[in-house]
């Protein structure tokens, strides 16, 4: 049988400490949102409007019910998950999509005082002008140029990672993924003092069957010793004093992608 995406997150959000009176109507309206998201926009490889979905939005509405309303906190949590994955071509749309879905249900009157905290919906305490100056002076050390549409994609990707332990960076050869990533991490550091180590692994390099085992690492079935794979080891040898990041650089294939969802 199909779950109950709307009784799923109606109890979660009861259990993030929403009132029964809110958390009800809004996780409908959370629910409908991603099932118009999936009949409306536009289809892509990374989109995923299923149960799994909803987890981060509703983990991320619960750490920030202590700073706002439940309504706006539902808000912030949709744009600072959601918007990072859309194409450009999906933007507007999911803003009326979020629109509509939100105020058929007479509980979210979203005056646009969302739009600009959703964007980095943590609850660090750093303000968004700050990171945006760090972001900037990142990509003019580096004779890239800020414009806000970049600043905007910089503060996004810092916002995923801060929620998530992943994220997966799409775009064209020759589209600046890896300098976006490097200036995110230049600018992390320049602003709490913590020094960012980044470290790039081209998963298809490793030419071989075994070349999974090679990148991840190994358990010997008869003695039950482990050894360590590529990424493994950096992950092994990484300091907790630094910021450390593993950036897998080539095309996303299943065959390797799938064992990151249990590192």
């Amino acid at each position: 049988a199909k779950p109950d995406s709307r009784a799923i997150a109606t109890t979660t959000l009861y259990a993030h400490g929403f009132s029964e009176a809110r958390a009800r109507p809004l996780a409908h309206a959370l629910v409908a949102l991603f099932e118009l998201c999936g009949s409306r926009l536009s289809s892509q490889s990374h989109y995923d409007w299923g149960l799994r979905a909803l987890g981060p939005v509703l983990k991320t509405a619960g750490n920030l019910l202590n700073t706002t309303s439940e309504p706006n906190a539902l808000l912030r949590a949709v744009r600072a998950t959601v918007a990072p994955r859309l194409v450009q071509e999906d933007a507007q749309p999911f803003d009326e999509l979020l629109r509509a879905a939100f105020r058929e249900d007479a509980l979210v009157q979203d005056d646009g005082s969302t739009q600009q905290e959703g964007t980095d919906a943590l609850t660090d305490a750093i303000s968004t002008d700050r990171l945006d100056k760090a972001f900037t002076e990142a990509a003019q050390a580096r004779s890239v140029n800020a414009s806000p549409a970049w600043v905007a994609k910089a503060r996004q990707l810092r916002s995923v990672l801060a929620l998530s332990t992943g994220a997966v960076v799409v775009g064209t050869t020759g589209s600046g993924k890896s300098t976006l990533t490097e200036c995110v991490l230049a600018a992390l550091e320049s602003i709490d003092g913590v020094k960012g180590e980044c470290h790039w692994i081209d998963p298809k390099a490793l030419v071989s069957d075994r070349y999974k085992e090679l990148l991840f690492g190994r358990l010997d079935a008869t003695t039950l010793e482990w050894t360590d794979g590529v990424c493994t080891a950096l992950l092994r040898s990484a300091s907790p004093k630094k910021r450390t990041w593993l950036c897998f650089d080539g095309d996303v294939d299943p065959a390797w992608a799938e064992n990151l969802n249990i590192a």
